[in-house]
């Protein structure tokens, strides 16, 4: 019930990246589903992707000093968790 009311941090990012995606689905699918099999030693969006992660664990620390998202949260850990359902959307 804390987050009743409230947009995730990354909403607005994520509907971006989403309509994006939603052009070419097909497409988009068939490069997540390619890397996602590549180790992250071989996959050059692997920083990329870190890279991301940090900025929204970012964006949801700054929520919660503001008092947007709950004190608690391992801003990190939603991030990750964020991201791991985008990611599963995408590949559909």
């Amino acid at each position: 019930e804390a987050a009743a009311g409230r947009a995730h941090p990354g909403d607005a990012v994520f509907r971006q990246l989403m309509r994006l995606y939603e052009e070419d689905a097909g497409l988009a699918r068939a490069f997540i589903r390619e890397q996602a099999v590549l180790p992250p030693g071989e996959n050059p969006l692997a920083g990329v992707t870190a890279g991301f992660v940090a900025r929204l664990a970012e964006m949801i620390r700054r929520r919660a000093a503001r008092g947007e998202v709950a004190a608690e949260v391992d801003a990190e850990l939603a991030a990750r968790a964020s991201f791991s359902l985008y990611y599963a959307v995408l590949q559909g």
